[in-house]
């Protein structure tokens, strides 16, 4: 029995005889192209994947807060800190604050031991930023774009 022959003879413009290419193997090598793209494009798209700003956050609600940086959570997406923001009543309010992510923290001029020397210091801080929407984090939410520390440099936190 004769093994199937998977290319037509063809003759070409000089006048040769030639095999054509089997129509199946244009299928496979399109194939090939889109998988090879793929695999190129699709690592690509965790970089993009990150939570809305908008979704959590207020921007028309901008917020400024005096108070103390009582902890400091320098963990990666993000960073956090809490202020102790003394209200009218003379009660302490706890504010969560998210900033942004570490390498454009280290890029702003701060340090895991800067902001750990601020909470221990118990020094007044002015924060600004933008409040959390309802129903997305903690009652007393924001995120974070600024810290005034008390020698007067306004660092940016987002």
């Amino acid at each position: 029995m004769m093994a199937h022959n998977r290319s037509r003879l063809r003759v070409t413009h000089r006048g040769r005889i030639s095999r054509a290419p089997d129509p199946r193997m244009k299928i496979f090598s399109r194939r090939i192209l889109i998988a090879i793209i793929a695999v190129l494009i699709v690592p690509q798209f965790p970089l993009f994947a990150h939570h809305s700003f908008s979704a959590e956050y207020n921007i028309t609600q901008p917020i400024e807060l005096k108070g103390t940086i009582t902890t400091v959570e320098w963990t990666n997406p993000h960073a956090f800190v809490t202020i102790a923001v003394e209200d009218s009543d003379g009660r302490f309010r706890q504010w969560r604050g998210e900033g942004g992510a570490l390498s454009y923290l280290v890029d702003s001029g701060w340090t895991m031991s800067m902001l750990q020397q601020l909470a221990k210091s118990k020094n007044l801080v002015v924060v600004s930023g933008y409040r959390a929407r309802n129903g997305t984090g903690p009652a007393n939410g924001m995120w974070v774009k600024a810290i005034e520390v008390p020698d007067g440099r306004k660092l940016v936190f987002n």
